[in-house]
């Protein structure tokens, strides 16, 4: 399977950020994500990876507004049935002392000890969240052959998106 430089390169830098130290720090972080491999297997990982030119854009839609065909289905899906959507499930499953609003499955309060950058983050509303590869990424990676239940399970699945500590949203893709 051939990988696009692009996509090579966001793994790099997640390796080098996300393991070893936050930007600015003067101390390793001491937090690495469950399922994290370490250096000398990632080194291994990457360099068995082909690098290929990212595909096109043709047939990409996201918006799903006014009957529009969104290709990676409605965003934040409730994907396994149980009410709540994905936007909502991210934030419950990787905060501490969560607690929810009344009635609802979003989450008002908790904490998060973001293994990315270091940071601890209370503020839920300036935690983001956002797909750990952008979903125009996925299309050019190869997604935009996958058929569309695929790319509905690829773009919703609870353990890809992630959450960051930040504010503001990056342009979306």
């Amino acid at each position: 399977m051939e990988v696009p430089a692009s996509r090579i390169a966001v793994l790099v830098l997640l390796l080098v950020a996300g393991c070893a130290f936050a930007p600015g720090a003067s101390t390793p972080i001491d937090m690495v994500p469950e399922g994290t491999v370490d250096t000398a297997i990632a080194r291994v990982q990457l360099a068995a990876l082909a690098v290929a030119e990212p595909g096109g854009m043709d047939g990409y839609v996201r918006d799903c507004d006014n009957g529009a065909a969104c290709v990676f289905g409605r965003p934040w899906s409730d994907v396994d049935g149980d009410g709540c959507d994905q936007r909502s499930q991210v934030p419950a499953r990787d905060l501490v002392g969560v607690v929810r609003k009344d009635g609802r499955c979003a989450v008002k309060e908790g904490t998060l000890h973001d293994p990315y950058t270091g940071q601890t983050m209370t503020s839920v509303s300036k935690v983001q969240i956002d797909h750990v590869v952008p979903l125009a990424e996925m299309w050019r990676s190869g997604a935009s052959g996958w058929p569309p239940e695929r790319r509905v399970q690829g773009g919703q699945r609870p353990a890809q998106p992630g959450r960051r500590a930040g504010e503001g949203q990056p342009g979306q893709g």
